[in-house]
């Protein structure tokens, strides 16, 4: 290890970062994209600065604010589903399964999203649209940026953008379904490499245009109509507004004898099946009352490791010293390292002076967490 020669905020930034990183990535809400981690399908730099990235000419701003929210909570699983927001206003929701109100085939969930019929549609017809987008940007460049003139074969080679006689369910796999979360898929990115091998910047430009323009249309088509029947669905079936969430707190979460005289009887619907039963009759949202809850509301803590143990994925803890040591730092950012599949095969857990600076240093407890070696 070399000196500490740099700002030691600064410094320390990069190893807090990447092992925030990899504790999220344990999380149990990254279970379902987890054999897309473990196969190295998300570019996680161009990840980085696509959440990063300011589509308008205002610095700051509510619509900005709403626009990288949304991003956070895309990447995290963490949009307002209904299986979210039963845990958010449990008073509110019945205790059922509720089913998507865009298909009715599936329970509401963040990784339902991405599974659902007509998301799988709504992509398809997507990225249908912006193939031509792409050629069209391309047309649009000088010869000599571009590897040859034949580049619509290129893309056509890379089986990313769909052809005119492809069908949604065979063609979408989970490449394609990384785009519904706003992460960058590796595969976009190689693609486009190829296309404009040299000039970064505007290859770049082409790749986060190109992507935006995805994305805009993934929010209009996808989360906005399943936000749209979301809200008819609480409507007309829960009978949820949004005064009843604005004064949640207020009505559910006062003292023992103001709620009381505030609670109220409230019938749901019985006009849509929200679950079923083993035997395959549909349970109706119907319910006599809303449940009385605690004072306080359960979060959701995606470090805990105990309550939130992620059984498909556990990453290497320690592992972020290989993307973050003195030897990678000047060759670009942790992301960067972390996509290299090459530099986990070292075994640093071999070196011992490796394991008593870590266990035995303020990097070895880093975060509120200590590193373990099992060599």
């Amino acid at each position: 290890m070399a000196p500490i020669v740099s700002n030691v905020r600064k410094f320390c930034n990069t190893p807090t970062a990447a092992a925030e990183f990899t504790r999220l990535m344990n999380s149990s809400a990254y279970a379902p994209i987890t054999n897309s981690i473990t196969a190295n399908l998300i570019d996680w730099d161009l990840t980085s600065k696509w959440l990063k990235h300011n589509p308008l000419d205002s610095p700051t701003s509510r619509k900005l604010a709403a626009i990288q929210a949304y991003k956070v909570k895309s990447a995290t699983f963490q949009l307002p589903t209904l299986d979210k927001r039963q845990l958010f206003y449990p008073a509110l929701y019945p205790k059922l399964t509720l089913l998507c109100p865009t298909c009715g085939q599936e329970p509401d969930s963040n990784d339902h999203i991405g599974q659902c019929v007509h998301s799988v549609d709504a992509l398809f017809n997507i990225l249908l649209k912006h193939h031509t987008t792409l050629i069209n940007a391309l047309h649009s460049l000088p010869n000599d940026l571009l590897v040859d003139d034949n580049f619509i074969h290129h893309i056509a080679s890379y089986n990313f953008f769909p052809q005119p006689d492809s069908t949604p369910a065979a063609f979408i796999t989970d490449v394609h379904k990384l785009l519904i979360y706003n992460f960058f898929p590796k595969l976009l990115t190689t693609l486009i490499s190829h296309l404009i091998p040299r000039h970064t910047h505007i290859r770049n430009k082409i790749m986060l245009d190109l992507f935006s323009a995805i994305q805009h249309d993934i929010h209009d088509d996808i989360w906005n109509t399943h936000a749209r029947n979301l809200h008819d669905f609480e409507k007309s079936i829960l009978n949820i507004n949004k005064r009843d969430k604005r004064n949640y707190r207020s009505t559910f979460c006062s003292s023992k004898k103001k709620r009381s005289s505030l609670l109220r009887k409230r019938t749901h619907g019985v006009a849509f099946p929200v679950t079923q039963n083993n035997n395959d009759v549909p349970v109706l949202a119907s319910t006599h009352s809303r449940t009385q809850v605690n004072s306080r509301q359960s979060s959701f803590d995606p470090f805990n490791e105990i309550e939130n143990f992620n059984p498909l994925a556990r990453f290497d803890q320690d592992a972020f010293i290989r993307y973050t040591s003195c030897n990678f730092l000047h060759l670009g950012s942790w992301q960067s390292h972390r996509a290299r599949s090459d530099v986990f095969n070292i075994d640093f857990s071999s070196f011992p002076f490796y394991k008593y600076f870590y266990n035995n240093s303020y990097f070895g407890s880093l975060s509120g967490f200590k590193f373990y070696f099992y060599a």
